[in-house]
């Protein structure tokens, strides 16, 4: 979310096992926006998707409650 709304982030990720974690950073972000714009707009529309199922997800909870 912060990548969308420029605001600090909301959360913070604790791994129940080992894995491998890439940063995007803002700055590189926008690096990206000019030089590859197209790569830009996937991860926008990827992460709009993602933001979309879970706020379907939680709407279908607080449904059921």
């Amino acid at each position: 979310m912060a990548l969308l709304d420029r605001e600090t982030r909301s959360a913070t990720v604790i791994a129940d096992e080992p894995l491998r974690c890439y940063v995007l950073e803002r700055a590189a972000f926008d690096e990206l926006t000019v030089l590859r714009p197209r790569i830009a707009t996937t991860i926008l529309a990827n992460l709009g998707r993602e933001l979309s199922l879970r706020m379907r997800r939680v709407n279908r909870i607080l449904a059921e409650s």
